[in-house]
């Protein structure tokens, strides 16, 4: 159940059952869809009966069945009820496997050609040539011409094996992988791999959450979970509003949570002895791995310096603290005072001596002890003063059912992205959404000036050009919000970044429809309504304005 390699796909198109691109009319009954599907891959018509498979919602890597209506799959059924969207579509036979190495042998082969070894002087079908010269001389000459023994690449390590032993391989080797990064292939496939053993949990958890009590309520229901309902399937459900969660909610939920509270400020967190006791930060270190698992892009909360910590577990080298790493504005004044006056220092003493005494500085402050000084407050309020919540964090993103930190100090490097703030840009959001032209000529030209217009609000966004009045529900203070990237994503797929699992999102048209545009964050898609107004790209900005500042989560991108 898992997405062809890349060598099993090589093997598929030399096969004639590769990937291909098909064009098939929207109208077309089951019987004519599985005729066009038989014509394009000839050797599924006598395997007993196919399915169609997709990529799953919080894995790029497994694949799940699309559910068959009771009058077959139709191309209706496909585009407009299946969710299939901009995916890859799959097919995998029912009764009987595909034998590669027949399927190679059934492909034209008249015009085949062949070449003279020049060792044993026998003409050799020419792509059978390599592997024919490897071998000539030894007995495995005779084979290199005829159909191997059928194998089949482990989806893990992607080595091959017996077809009768590769099932009983890849549970191993994935047990392998996660307790061992070395053998691990990318951090995706490791992180995707763990996910795949909390989707295949026959139980979900149901996490009741009241909106306008977000924090309160979200804590209260993760902070009494028992340890093996994090292995579960999350469901969220905001009471009082309606919403499937099929990804999106869980997206938004994530988003809210990381922002929503009060365990951060300054690049890290808000030290509190009350929530250390409550181990809050274990608990938040748990739903930020079950957030990345579920192809959330982080936290997002910590400077580099905290989060290459939280990736290696390694003390940082505290040699060269940038400033803004500190934070704290009061640490700041007091180090801006400390290494520029020359007055004396009796007076700053007198004003940062709390400090310097948290910082374990206990010299007299003296023109030879300044730098001293400046150094001791640096390492202190960056990161031994919130060493007791780092530490619990990780703590939580350890947990042994889940071991999201093993592949995570594995790729330290790329896994610092989770936990920093990382811009996307108009560029990639845009290439993000793939648009489905309308075939019909009339309604071409409107399409592609809606599709200019989203780019040109991408830009906007990017430049901070854009900027809406809005007031806080929680507590009615009206501000002047600029509209960045964040925002739009936020609106467009749940969270501020674009998610790791998800590969792109799709933007339709709706020509007749008076409707406001609709968004699906869940399989994230746009369907742009009134066209011909929002053609023009004045009524397009207020247009989307409106939908950014109406989205669950707005204001806090």
């Amino acid at each position: 159940d898992t997405v062809p390699s890349r060598e099993e796909k090589a093997l598929l198109f030399q096969a004639g059952v590769g990937e291909k691109k098909l064009t098939i009319i929207k109208t077309y009954d089951a019987d004519l869809f599985k005729q066009k599907l038989e014509e394009a891959f000839p050797p599924i018509i006598n395997c007993g009966g196919f399915e169609l498979l997709r990529t799953c919602g919080n894995s790029k890597y497994t694949l799940q069945p699309l559910p068959i209506p009771p009058g077959g799959c139709t191309t209706k059924y496909l585009c407009d009820e299946s969710s299939l969207g901009q995916a890859v579509c799959y097919i995998r036979p029912i009764q009987k496997d595909l034998d590669i190495n027949l399927c190679s042998s059934q492909v034209d082969t008249d015009d085949q050609t062949t070449e003279m070894c020049l060792r044993c002087s026998k003409s050799i079908p020419l792509q059978r040539l390599r592997l024919h010269i490897d071998a000539c001389g030894t007995d495995e000459a005779m084979d290199t011409c005829k159909p191997s023994e059928h194998t089949e690449l482990c989806p893990i390590c992607h080595d091959e094996f017996a077809v009768s032993t590769i099932e009983e391989h890849a549970a191993s080797c994935c047990e392998n992988q996660l307790s061992n990064p070395t053998l691990a292939r990318t951090l995706d496939a490791e992180l995707d791999a763990i996910a795949a053993k909390v989707g295949d949990s026959n139980e979900n958890w149901l996490i009741n959450v009241v909106n306008r009590n977000f924090f309160k309520t979200t804590f209260e229901e993760l902070s009494v979970a028992l340890t093996i309902d994090w292995e579960k399937l999350m469901k969220i459900y905001f009471i009082g509003e309606e919403g499937l969660d099929a990804g999106g909610l869980t997206r938004e939920f994530f988003i809210l949570l990381f922002r929503n509270n009060d365990l951060f400020e300054n690049g890290s967190f808000r030290l509190d002895s009350g929530l250390l006791e409550k181990k809050t930060y274990e608990t938040m270190g748990r739903a930020t791995a079950r957030a990345i698992l579920a192809g959330h892009p982080g936290l997002k909360c910590f400077n580099p310096l905290l989060a290459r910590f939280i990736c290696t577990g390694e003390e940082p080298d505290l040699a060269d603290i940038p400033y803004e790493y500190v934070g704290r504005p009061d640490v700041l004044a007091a180090i801006q005072e400390i290494s520029t006056d020359s007055t004396g220092s009796g007076n700053l003493v007198q004003r940062h001596g709390d400090l310097l005494e948290q910082a374990d500085f206990r010299k007299v402050l003296s023109s030879s002890t300044t730098s001293e000084a400046v150094h001791a407050l640096k390492w202190h309020f960056t990161f031994y003063h919130v060493i007791g919540p780092l530490l619990q964090f990780r703590q939580g993103m350890g947990l042994k059912l889940l071991g999201v930190q093993t592949p995570i100090q594995g790729h330290a490097e790329e896994s610092i992205n989770f936990f920093t703030t990382s811009p996307v840009s108009a560029s990639d959001v845009q290439s993000f959404f793939k648009p489905t032209y309308t075939p019909d000529s009339e309604w071409k030209p409107r399409e592609e000036m809606i599709m200019y217009n989203f780019g040109k609000f991408l830009k906007k966004a990017e430049r901070g050009t854009l900027s809406t009045p809005w007031i806080d529900i929680y507590d009615g203070v009206e501000t002047q919000v600029v509209i960045n990237t964040g925002h739009v994503l936020q609106a467009l797929i749940g969270c501020e970044t674009l998610p790791r699992n998800i590969e792109c999102g799709l933007v339709e048209f709706s020509h007749t429809s008076n409707n406001l545009t609709i968004v699906n964050t869940c399989a994230p898609s746009i369907m742009f309504s009134q066209t011909a107004r929002i053609q023009e790209y004045e009524t397009f900005e207020k247009h989307f304005l409106s939908l950014i500042v109406d989205a669950v989560g707005f204001g806090i991108a």
